[in-house]
């Protein structure tokens, strides 16, 4: 077993920025305040039915109508209802407990409202938002919301649920514990989700499904666990992005998820950046199907792999902390054309894994101390270079620190005629193991890795210089 030290995190900014929107958001009381007023459910059809309400403001930009400071409770559909209006409103500072849904939008004109500093909880929707853009969801509680008719499947519950919308923004929202969905989104495009905290969900944290060209940033999606035996949902991921290319994912804490922390499908052109993704029981970080994705500066570690890419076509995956995963640093499968460089893969079981994965460069990354081989490729991953690596003590019950049975597979740099660097290396070539009977022909005499911070830590004083 692969020992499961301390967790390393590398990004202290991630933390500074949850712990400062968990503040933010949590000033709102978990209880329905004493200021709030006993109301019954608001139900608005079209414009005219604001009058029906003694709101403050006028529906304008600068006076909107606000709807605050209400405690609509009881067996009612719907706590606040606004559909088909064209004038500006704002819900905030209501507390909502009710059958379907907290605070239903659908269909309003674009950049109409805002909901604001609302808890809306044992709802089956906390907030539900159809058919609207340009709008804001800020500073809001959305928890324990579920579906109570749990033998119907294709039924669910959710935190946010917000579909057919564009150009708006979720921040600051907290959605825990609820059943399935902390936060929802379908069918939408350019969404803006910073600062949210989904943890405890009965599915994923966050998913996305058709809503592409959208930012998911700085959000915590912790410790999510589908129920077993409740819904026909496979896994429970931290963020779940489907479908939805062009989608940056940044600055998250995915952790302790029942299965993945992040999952991105059928979702091409998407960048994973600067997410700590650790202690999932499957991959920190998996991507299917999703070409020309770039994999950067990720902490993800005591996963059962750190990141695993499946059926995709180019791709970056670069200077990520990938270390004490039980089975692999990372992995590829029935892909191709990937650069894999300056990676630190340490104290797996395997390192780097390739299995029917060609043409991949695999170059200036430490290869530590892993348990088995340092790279592993398997059937069919052929015309793959592997050049400037660091294999420092892998498969120390073995004799050789890389293992191939693939074909065309080059060990070194055709051009600088310089290979790896083997800590086990004596004279001559350096033996790979495996049916192909590859050999390291140019191995190194001393680390790359050392020539190649020396060159960084160089560029970096002239910026700072310039």
């Amino acid at each position: 077993m692969v020992r499961r030290n301390t967790r390393k995190i590398l990004s202290i900014s991630i933390s500074v920025a949850i712990a400062i929107s968990t503040a933010v958001t949590l000033f709102v009381t978990l209880a329905p305040d004493n200021k709030l007023i006993e109301h019954e459910s608001i139900i608005i059809w079209g414009d005219e039915d604001f009058k029906n309400y003694n709101f403050k403001g006028e529906g304008t930009p600068k006076k909107p109508f606000l709807i605050q400071n209400l405690n609509i409770t009881g067996a009612s559909n719907f706590g606040i209802y606004i559909r088909n209006t064209s004038l500006h409103f704002i819900i905030q500072n209501c507390y909502l407990d009710v059958d379907t849904a907290g605070i239903h939008v659908t269909n309003v004109e674009s950049g109409t409202f805002k909901i604001l500093n609302n808890i809306c909880r044992n709802n089956r929707y906390g907030i539900e938002i159809r058919n609207s853009d340009s709008f804001s969801v800020i500073n809001n509680i959305c928890s324990d919301n579920s579906y109570p008719e749990i033998i119907i499947y294709f039924r669910f519950g959710a935190g946010i649920s917000i579909s057919d919308c564009s150009n708006f923004n979720l921040e600051n929202n907290v959605c825990n514990n609820n059943s399935d969905y902390g936060i929802i989104i379908s069918n939408s495009d350019s969404v803006n989700l910073y600062n949210n905290t989904c943890e405890r969900n009965e599915f994923s944290g966050i998913s996305l499904y058709d809503s592409p060209n959208s930012i998911v940033a700085n959000n915590k999606c912790n410790n999510n666990e589908k129920r077993p035996s409740i819904r026909l949902i496979p896994y429970s991921p931290g963020i779940y992005i489907v479908d939805s290319a062009n989608t940056s994912i940044t600055n998250n804490i995915c952790s302790d998820n029942k299965d993945y922390g992040i999952y991105l499908l059928l979702s091409s052109n998407s960048t994973v950046e600067d997410n700590i993704c650790s202690g999932n029981e499957q991959s920190g970080i998996y991507i299917s199907n999703s070409d020309n994705s770039y994999v950067l500066r990720n902490n993800c570690d005591e996963n059962n792999a750190s990141i695993f890419f499946v059926e995709a076509l180019k791709g970056s995956i670069t200077d990520n902390y990938c270390s004490q995963n039980t089975f692999a640093g990372i992995m590829l499968d029935n892909s191709s054309n990937f650069t894999i460089q300056r990676n630190n893969i340490s104290e797996n079981e395997i390192g780097l894994y390739l299995n029917n994965t060609d043409f991949c460069e695999i170059s200036y990354n430490l290869i530590k101390e892993n348990i088995g081989y340092g790279v592993k490729l398997l059937s069919d991953s052929d015309n793959n270079t592997i050049h400037h690596n660091s294999f420092v003590d892998n498969n120390l019950s073995g004799t050789s620190q890389a293992y191939d049975e693939s074909e065309g597979n080059t060990w070194y740099d055709e051009n600088a005629n310089e290979g790896n660097w083997w800590t086990n290396w004596v004279a001559g070539n350096y033996a790979i193991d495996g049916p192909s009977s590859s050999f390291d022909i140019y191995p190194l005499n001393e680390d790359p890795l050392d020539n190649l911070l020396q060159t960084r830590m160089v560029l970096f004083l002239k910026e700072i210089e310039y």
